[in-house]
């Protein structure tokens, strides 16, 4: 069955400001009836890809079901007591922005941590922002460090940019310029319109690497660009 994700607009939606992890199992669009109570059959039988998708739908709503973040929260806890680290990501996500339960950040980082266990990115990126924000647990700019950088292996993003403002900043690791500018690469290159910016920087100003106007301008350009796309 086709992996289908949905819509940035609709993710940012329901949980502004953190990732949150929307495969499913198949591509449907407006179930109706029987096809609800088949899922439903079939996830209170133990399938944790009903329980999951489910959750989904839930959490989203549409036509045909009214959005509860409660029962999204249920059928999730369903999956993650089960093992799927999709279904533990979301439970993180929803504690952490009181969704359907009340928010609590170390129930939070406890589903991260499990999702985490599986080497899933998004899960060690939201760990590594909890600790370098002090959220749930005592504040630690190591081991944000340490997440970000399992994360960044990973080929995230959001992760390679964190890690090289904490390189650039020296705010957990010996302060590194080259380092910054290595990761904000990385970022850039997967298209993290603030890692380009930052690159601009580092070029304008000759900071980790030789001073290129060239270079500065083409990053700016490069940020801009993506930045009037998101409008």
């Amino acid at each position: 069955m086709e992996v289908v994700s949905v819509s940035s607009t609709m993710k940012n939606r329901l949980f502004s400001g953190t990732v949150f992890l929307v495969w499913i199992f198949c591509a449907c669009n407006g179930w109706h009836n029987d096809k609800l109570k088949e899922a439903i059959n079939k996830a209170e039988a133990g399938d944790v890809a009903a329980q999951f998708h489910l959750g989904l739908l839930y959490a989203d709503g549409d036509e045909n079901l009214v959005r509860d973040y409660q029962e999204a929260f249920k059928w999730w806890s369903m999956a993650a007591e089960q093992g799927d680290e999709k279904a533990q990501f979301n439970l993180g996500v929803m504690y952490e922005n009181g969704k359907g339960v009340p928010q609590n950040y170390t129930e939070a980082l406890k589903w991260w941590q499990r999702a985490a266990e599986k080497e899933l990115p998004d899960a060690q990126y939201n760990i590594g922002l909890l600790y370098a924000d002090g959220k749930g647990v005592q504040r630690d700019d190591k081991q944000a460090v340490h997440w970000f950088t399992k994360a960044a292996l990973q080929g995230s993003a959001q992760a390679q940019f964190s890690l090289g403002l904490k390189y650039y900043e020296g705010k957990g690791v010996v302060q590194d310029y080259e380092e910054a500018v290595k990761w904000w690469t990385k970022a850039a290159e997967h298209g993290d319109a603030k890692a380009q910016f930052k690159l601009g920087l580092m070029y304008d100003t000759g900071r980790g690497v030789p001073q290129d106007p060239r270079e500065a301008s083409k990053w700016y350009k490069r940020a801009s660009v993506k930045v009037f796309k998101a409008r």
